[in-house]
């Protein structure tokens, strides 16, 4: 693609030669990934002099280009600006370890439920136990001493401050 202009008005690129490769149709792959195909004619290509360098094996030059180029090049644009590079280096330091953690210590390189819905809610429990060993770990060893040893009431006691909470008017 090196020397290859791209028209954006006309949705073609052209080759260093100075002939046109139009959009020709809209192909997916079997991964599913939506690409755009452009080509050149064949007779433009057959008589030029760049032709055993630019498309040796074919009869005509072809370009494949993905359906979201734009919004690729968009988004890099974004990432490569001032405000962009200090958004990365905030993510870096402060979720991208999280995810990591997530990945490699808790088993979530696959989530195991059906729907968006579940996965959601594993998600969210998943965030919640992180973040209750993260508050563990900056608790002082007093205070965890103390919860742990707090002793447990009694069955009858349990029933009745169950019973009071829920039956009682």
């Amino acid at each position: 693609m090196e020397g290859f202009a791209y028209d954006k008005e006309a949705d073609c690129f052209t080759c260093p030669a100075g002939k046109q490769l139009p959009f020709k149709s809209f192909d997916s792959d079997p991964d599913g990934r939506l690409s755009k195909r452009y080509s050149a004619s064949s007779r433009d290509c057959r008589r030029c002099p760049r032709k055993p360098t630019c498309a040796p094996k074919s009869t005509k030059r072809k370009l494949t280009r993905t359906a979201y180029d734009a919004h690729y090049r968009r988004a890099l644009a974004r990432q490569q600006s001032r405000p962009g590079r200090r958004m990365r280096r905030l993510r870096q330091r402060t979720v991208e370890p999280v995810f990591g953690s997530l990945l490699q210590h808790y088993g979530l390189r696959r989530v195991n439920t059906r729907g968006r819905s579940s996965a959601h809610k594993t998600m969210l429990l998943t965030a919640i136990a992180f973040n209750l060993k993260k508050l563990l770990k900056y608790q002082s060893q007093q205070v965890l001493r103390l919860a742990i040893a707090l002793p447990k009431p009694p069955a009858e006691q349990r029933l009745l401050s169950f019973w009071r909470t829920y039956y009682r008017q």
